[in-house]
């Protein structure tokens, strides 16, 4: 596909809107697309080759063992106005053109953490937060903190291992957290709680202004008021219609339905080896291809098991397959600073496939990767960040899956080295 033009929609502050026009095979083809970046900047952007891009931001996984000698995750956890919600996510900050190393040493040192080693940068060199909607982008990297008494910094949330599923039953959170700690939580297994629907968070939603009239991703005004009565005025972009968003806005956690859904496809395959089932799929907002799970919108009238079997079945022909098992977190943010679309992830066996049953304009390959071949795999490639997360942690926990025949003392403590990996 070649970038025809680059026609700026909205100029306002926050992600503006932008229709992209391309080229594709003589065919010209239109997309409503979001970006942070501004109209030449854009352009550049999307005229790079994929190979030649590098992340825009850096997503830190810091892991840190407390004074009791427990095993800790550290997040932050700050208010978003597109979700009117406090969202816990993985400390974030811009590149800037340094190393990923580099920037995820400045996020941390910016946050006040001062002792940091064992920093190591993902295999997956770009990872796109929310490809069918905008070009926004991290690379993760994962940290080793050892500051005494980081509980006591007010600009991080530290949670035992342990902790997660009181936690998570209390918070909402981004899809890269989501998505990182499900492996963990699979081999933990830690027994769930039941979800608190707390909406002390939320400010006086005040107007739902929509700025733009497209068909698919709209541009909106959000008025809030805070505690103290002050006006606080925030540009959203979202695929809802304004009457649905400003529902969104007021309502609490239980009453929120995911937009998206996501299946993470296990295979065996005819050698007897442990497979994940990856799309390669061309995606307009980011000008190429990009690797992802098979996923797509939640229809009006369905559930997220539902949706994902059907997207199993267009995407990969997958036509019989096992339990859908949800993700520990539910629903979580793809783009939390720009955007309240959400998505819920389940996993699932393929038992049987077919052909695929595919849209006019979709373009997606299947790639069957066995396990093994993982590292090697992601190794330089563009992936959505909902993969790339699951991935990186997956990885983490194969050493106790494939182990499951040693004693449970032992297990455990296998756990402990994995977690701290």
């Amino acid at each position: 596909m070649k970038v025809v033009d680059v026609i700026q929609l909205t100029d306002n502050e926050g992600a503006n809107l932008y229709t992209l026009v391309f080229d594709v095979d003589g065919k010209e083809i239109k997309w409503t697309t979001s970006s942070t970046k501004t109209k030449d900047e854009l352009k550049v952007y999307l005229e790079q080759d994929m190979e030649n891009r590098s992340a825009d931001k850096v997503c830190v996984v810091m892991k840190y063992i407390d004074k009791d000698g427990d095993i800790c995750f550290v997040f932050t956890k700050d208010y978003c106005p597109s979700i009117n919600s406090d969202v816990v996510s993985f400390a974030t900050g811009d590149t800037n053109g340094m190393s990923s190393e580099a920037a995820a040493l400045k996020v941390v040192r910016g946050l006040g953490v001062q002792n940091v080693n064992n920093i190591k940068a993902s295999p997956v060199k770009v990872a796109y937060s929310t490809e069918g909607m905008t070009e926004d982008n991290v690379t993760m990297v994962e940290v080793r903190v050892t500051d005494e008494d980081l509980e006591n910094n007010p600009n991080l949330v530290v949670v035992k291992a342990k902790d997660l599923p009181g936690f998570i039953a209390q918070n909402e959170f981004s899809t890269k957290v989501a998505n990182y700690l499900e492996p963990y939580l699979q081999v933990m297994d830690l027994e769930d709680v039941p979800a608190v629907n707390n909406t002390d968070d939320k400010l006086e939603l005040v107007s739902v202004e929509q700025l733009t009239n497209e068909r698919f991703l709209n541009k909106f005004k959000l008025v809030y008021k805070d505690k103290d009565g002050n006006e606080i005025i925030h540009y959203t972009v979202s695929r809802r219609k304004k009457d649905d968003l400003e529902k969104f806005l007021k309502s609490g956690k239980d009453e929120h339905r995911a937009d998206t859904v996501t299946v993470v496809p296990k295979y065996i395959d005819k050698d007897g080896d442990e497979c994940i089932i990856f799309i390669k799929e061309r995606r307009f907002p980011v000008a190429g291809d990009v690797y992802a799970f098979p996923a797509g919108l939640v229809e009006l009238g369905e559930d997220g098991a539902t949706s994902a079997a059907r997207e199993l079945a267009e995407e990969i022909g997958a036509n019989k397959i096992g339990e859908l098992k949800p993700f520990k977190v539910g629903m979580s943010y793809n783009a939390e600073d720009m955007t309240e679309e959400s998505v819920v992830m389940f996993e699932t066996t393929i038992q049987e496939m077919k052909d695929q049953d595919l849209q006019d304009e979709e373009q997606i390959d299947i790639i069957i990767v066995k396990v093994k071949d993982l590292p090697e795999f992601v190794k330089g490639k563009t992936l959505s960040a909902k993969a790339a997360a699951y991935v990186e942690a997956y990885l983490k926990t194969l050493e106790y899956r494939h182990e499951a025949k040693e004693s449970d003392n032992t297990k455990n403590n296998k756990k402990d080295d994995i977690i701290t990996a």
